[in-house]
């Protein structure tokens, strides 16, 4: 197996690998969408329920916890995407997605989330990602271990990987693709995702027709959340808290030990290919970000 997937590589361009990827992602998530009575799968998920201009994606950093009223009220005013282990705050974004990992405490730990959060709903829909990456027998008993409630609730995230086996491979990656419409609302090709949920969502942005994309708890420069923050636990009573999975001085998806393209190299590069020229602006909330001073703060 390990053997032909090398000779794809050497074979296909990685534009290639991903329309292939696209395909594959499809049949395989039609599947399931059948198997368990899901909702159709969607190019364009976010498409539908845009009422602004902008979009807050909303992340774990700790950096949250220091926003003010005024700044809450801001992000209220607009659009907004949680994830992952967002479900813990007491914020309900217009979008809730998260992802299938292996580890099975923070599985059993996010759903654990997802009964107790009824207040993502109808109002908030509920996308799983990377479904598609995973034995379709695993991602059935996660499906099939939700209540019916949950699972009426829930869609699946029609998304594919973006490869590629240097900075300079995936700018060129993005640029053919880019010509191929992939980044369009109006082409029927899979999400891409690449090294974080952050990605799959700024995409997920291009496709609805945001004009601003301005990322909150994004910080990068550590490995704090805000529910980690003492005594927010005792606020949350009947929700699950994740293990502790990150350890060093920075966040693994920014760390240049951790691959050649770190999550900062990868939105500077999407940022020049997609977003520039569409004239979408990327900013952060905070300048305490590490990505901060290449992108703008947003509220200072």
């Amino acid at each position: 197996m390990a053997i032909l997937k090398s000779l794809r590589r050497s074979l296909l361009p990685a534009w290639m690998r991903y329309l292939n990827k696209s395909f594959r992602s499809r049949r395989k998530l039609e599947d399931l969408v059948r198997d368990h009575g899901l909702r159709p799968l969607e190019a364009n998920p976010l498409g539908a329920g845009k009422s602004s201009g902008t979009l807050f994606i909303l992340g774990s950093g700790a950096s949250v916890n220091t926003y003010s009223q005024a700044e809450w009220d801001a992000i209220s005013r607009h659009d907004s995407l949680g994830f992952n282990f967002w479900i813990l705050h007491p914020f309900v974004p217009t979008w809730y997605v998260f992802e299938y990992c292996k580890d099975a405490s923070s599985m059993e730990c996010l759903k654990q989330n997802l009964e107790a959060r009824r207040d993502y709903g109808t109002a908030t829909p509920l996308f799983l990602k990377d479904a598609e990456r995973f034995d379709r027998g695993a991602i059935g008993k996660f499906i099939q271990g939700l209540s019916a409630d949950r699972r009426g609730h829930l869609r699946l995230m029609w998304d594919a990987e973006i490869p590629f086996d240097s900075l300079a491979g995936f700018i060129g990656t993005l640029t053919r693709l880019d010509r191929l419409g992939c980044f369009s609302a109006n082409r029927l090709w899979a999400v891409p995702r690449n090294k974080a949920t952050l990605f799959l969502a700024a995409n997920l942005a291009v496709r609805a027709g945001y004009r601003e994309i301005v990322l909150c708890g994004v910080d990068l420069n550590n490995t704090d959340y805000f529910y980690r923050d003492e005594g927010f636990a005792a606020g949350a009573p009947g929700l699950c808290f994740p293990p502790v999975l990150q350890s060093g001085a920075v966040h693994k998806t920014n760390d240049p030990q951790e691959g050649e393209v770190t999550i900062s190299a990868l939105l500077d590069a999407f940022d020049r290919a997609i977003l520039q020229p569409r004239g979408i602006q990327l900013s952060v909330a905070k300048s305490s970000s590490a990505l901060h001073p290449r992108f703008p703060a947003y509220f200072d």
